[in-house]
């Protein structure tokens, strides 16, 4: 799966061989020092994933296993579920900051990350897979079925260049470019995303 780490005793006609015997193909791996420079499309490459609560890879995936999977891609640590990112993530933003590409937006128990275009990018229980589809359109869906409105945002932990999206109605912003601090790794562990799009949102900046 993406960002799975191996030990790598030789390469041979284009294939690496790895400690365990077997084989994988050589333009398949890439030195761990080695790191995508856009982590947002890293996830837009996952677009239509199956849903899969505790999910991190292309067979099935949560919203915070798809965060932390671009996240890593692209070099940065993250915790592995949504409480943790929140907390761990980021420091808050003026009511009024226009959010951008590369923001996150949580819910209770469930993150999504801001494109352009006011676009947000999430796994989820709704089309059960993972999705590209409007904030507002998102989070009206989550209101009328939660019969709450958002709550929470910060901003994401590595540049990302584009253009300002519109803001959403929220009690709390974090911007993490201004402080662009890494999080401490945690280690895997299943996630406690529940069963997708969960009530109170929030948003963060990575």
């Amino acid at each position: 799966p993406l960002n799975a780490k191996l030990t790598i005793t030789e390469t041979q006609d284009r294939y690496a061989r790895l400690s365990n015997g077997l084989y994988v193909f050589e333009g398949h791996v890439a030195p761990l020092s080695s790191h995508a420079p856009d982590w947002l499309a890293v996830a837009e490459r996952l677009e239509g994933v199956p849903y899969l609560w505790g999910g991190k890879t292309a067979t099935g995936i949560d919203c915070s296993g798809l965060v932390q999977t671009a996240l890593e891609a692209g070099g940065i640590s993250s915790p592995r579920d949504t409480d943790m990112m929140e907390k761990g993530l980021g420091v808050s933003l003026p009511l009024d900051a226009p959010l951008k590409r590369g923001d996150l937006v949580f819910w209770q128990r469930h993150v999504g990350a801001m494109l352009v275009g006011a676009r947000l990018i999430h796994a989820n229980a709704h089309f059960m897979q993972v999705t590209i589809e409007p904030l507002a359109k998102a989070r009206a869906r989550i209101e009328s079925a939660e019969g709450l409105a958002a709550e929470d945002a910060t901003r994401d932990a590595a540049p990302c260049a584009g253009e300002p999206v519109q803001r959403p109605d929220a009690e709390h912003v974090v911007d993490l470019e201004r402080v662009l601090r890494q999080v401490e790794h945690v280690d895997e562990h299943p996630a406690r995303d529940g069963a997708g799009e969960q009530r109170t949102e929030r948003m963060h900046h990575i």
